[in-house]
């Protein structure tokens, strides 16, 4: 019989991530697989959740309430519940949205946040074709890299230390597989496009209109990096556009909720080279690469 009366987000947050990585052992069938990768979702809000109380406890509330304050001042626990009814506490968007405007640092994981809410959402609510193994592999890459970076900047703590060293050894272990993986698989066509280079063949690339080219009523806001191009070693084009969230207000006014920059495009004019997938120009440029085109647009 169960005897905890009060729940912690650091608690739940370590015990769903062990629960979840229980489940997504190679010999588990496919339900427990998708059962896996959605506690380890609800895991990971949990933990964002954690890092916002240990912030302010009124911070994971999604709207803030005069008796709240008041039950802070004293010194009570602000949970989800309350005596007066419940309360709603922040999505994990919302709750990610919260830390980046304290820990700007987190900015660049914005598109990979949307990946993993979108995969949550498609694994609880949703049906239809879909790969479980990719979506299994960008889930728990994707809550590896950003729980790393949150332990870093917001915590100033390992890995090890947070999650333990047997949990995070697994989820360290998988993230840099399936990163090499991605990169071996790049590589090996980067070596068959340069091979079709070499011999003045048309590179088999999907021709990409820079947004800069495009005939529009609305004025382009993509910025633009140089880059070298790893099959003609040209100059190249990094193409970063902004990814807007828009919600509607309590009168069914478009509002404005957040607006982040996100990697749109590789295009080289001279050998027609290109990338769209922005894991693969992440890949390609690395991440460090990735943090400074990104801290420039935040300036």
């Amino acid at each position: 019989m169960s005897t905890q009366k009060y729940l912690e987000y650091f608690d739940s947050a370590i015990g769903l991530y062990k629960q979840g990585l229980d489940l997504l052992s190679p010999e588990k069938d496919d339900i427990s697989i998708i059962s896996g990768c959605i506690l380890i979702a609800i895991g990971f809000e949990k933990f964002i959740k954690y890092v916002l109380e240990k912030e302010n406890q009124l911070m994971v509330l999604q709207k803030v309430e005069f008796q709240d304050v008041l039950n802070f001042r004293k010194g009570k626990r602000i949970g989800a519940k309350n005596t007066d009814g419940s309360k709603n506490t922040v999505t994990l968007q919302e709750g990610f949205d919260r830390l980046v405007k304290i820990f700007p640092e987190l900015k660049m994981e914005m598109h990979n946040i949307k990946e993993i809410v979108n995969d949550r959402n498609f694994l609880v609510h949703g049906s239809g074709d879909f790969s479980l193994g990719k979506t299994e592999k960008r889930i728990r890459a994707n809550v590896t890299s950003i729980s790393e970076l949150i332990c870093s900047v917001c915590l100033k703590k390992s890995p090890v230390e947070i999650f333990g060293e047997n949990t995070w050894e697994v989820m360290k272990n998988f993230r840099d597989a399936y990163e090499q993986s991605k990169a071996l698989k790049l590589e090996e066509r980067l070596d068959f496009l340069k091979r079709l280079y070499l011999h003045d063949e048309k590179l088999t690339c999907q021709k990409i209109q820079l947004l800069k080219d495009q005939k529009s009523l609305i004025p382009c806001q993509a910025t633009y990096d140089i880059y070298n191009c790893p099959i003609c070693n040209g100059k190249a084009l990094v193409e970063t556009d902004w990814d807007i969230d828009v919600d509607r207000d309590d009168f069914g006014v478009s509002v404005l909720t957040n607006a982040y920059p996100s990697l749109n495009a590789f295009v080289c004019s001279k050998c027609g080279f290109t990338l769209s997938d922005y894991e693969e120009i992440e890949t390609l440029i690395g991440q460090e690469t990735v943090r400074k085109i990104f801290t420039m647009e935040n300036e």
